[in-house]
């Protein structure tokens, strides 16, 4: 879970929790896509975040729980929190990342295709 720059109006602290990563190819290219928790302690909805040819943000609510959705967006800059979360979920995306351990020689990590649950360790 990570906390978030953006806040409500009212001051209160986003928290943006990711629970999956899935990779897939959608009309041959691929897509990855992130599923996460938001919340500032009075509200809590799904988050999806997908990458590909585009990115696009899409709050599970919209269908869910509209009224609450609205409410809760009704508190913050929609735009800058788009544009956070965005931001914290590339990391995780990206097809391969460098991890260079204290002294050691840098080595290329394949993340796996497929679903990663945040609970799993990549290797």
């Amino acid at each position: 879970m990570v906390w978030l720059q953006e806040t409500t109006t009212a001051g209160h602290g986003l928290y943006f929790e990711i629970r999956s990563l899935e990779r897939k190819l959608r009309s041959g290219s691929p897509v990855a896509i992130v599923t996460a928790t938001l919340g500032d302690g009075s509200y809590e909805g799904d988050v999806l975040v997908e990458f590909g040819l585009s990115t696009d943000v899409c709050f599970v609510d919209q269908w869910l729980a509209p009224e609450a959705l609205r409410g809760f967006l009704g508190q913050i800059n929609l735009h800058r929190l788009k544009d956070e979360i965005v931001a914290v979920c590339e990391d995780g995306v990206q097809p391969q990342r460098t991890i260079q351990p204290h002294g050691t020689a840098p080595r290329r990590l394949e993340i796996p295709q497929g679903v990663v649950s945040a609970s799993e360790s990549i290797q």
